[in-house]
């Protein structure tokens, strides 16, 4: 939890207080906090690793070298995230996500009865029509929909079950193969 006071920012004490720069203790509303003479990082613009993969990889990794449509779809997902204000980690599950479902790659032919999109989301089970579902930007959108309404509790899960919620894939853990992939991805798109 943070809040902003003047130019200082308050931050309640995690206790892992190492590395940053403090200022006095003092009680706010009762609680303890510090007063940090620097802004917090901006989670956008410089994720700390920790914002992108909250745990170790949960299985042997995967490694894609997208090509530039590729890199397109990975931003619009992210720009749809950071609209949102959702945290980086949100960002990471979409496109390890649309990694996993189509290399994202926008499918625009069925696939598995009538997946479409970068998640490979059905017209037929409510997800949108399949202009929708083509369009990178409303199926991010309709993933994190879902996503919030499903698993809210998603920042405290392995990635591949907060997909799994959602996708009800038949090989839920080959979500996790695409986790490195996915947080360099959006890192690299949040750096520049």
């Amino acid at each position: 939890m943070a809040a902003v006071a003047g130019c200082c920012a308050v931050a309640l004490c995690s206790g892992n207080t190492a590395n940053l720069s403090l200022g006095p203790d003092r009680l706010v509303a009762g609680e303890a906090v510090r007063i940090y003479d620097d802004p917090p990082r901006d989670a956008y613009t410089r994720p700390a690793p920790a914002d992108l993969l909250p745990r170790p990889p949960a299985d042997v990794q995967k490694h894609l070298d997208p090509d530039p449509q590729q890199w397109d779809n990975a931003r619009s997902i992210v720009a749809v995230v950071r609209a949102r204000a959702l945290p980086v980690y949100a960002a990471v599950i979409a496109v390890a996500t649309a990694l996993q479902e189509s290399l994202l790659e926008n499918l625009t032919e069925a696939v598995d009865c009538d997946s479409l999109g970068l998640f490979q989301q059905r017209p037929s089970t409510g997800w949108g029509t399949p202009e929708q579902l083509t369009d990178p930007v409303y199926a991010a959108g309709a993933f994190l929909d879902a996503l919030l309404a499903h698993v809210p509790n998603y920042r405290s899960l392995p990635l591949w079950q907060a997909v799994q919620a959602i996708q009800a894939s038949a090989y839920p853990q080959r979500y996790a193969q695409w986790e490195l992939q996915a947080a360099t991805m959006v890192r690299t798109i949040l750096s520049r």
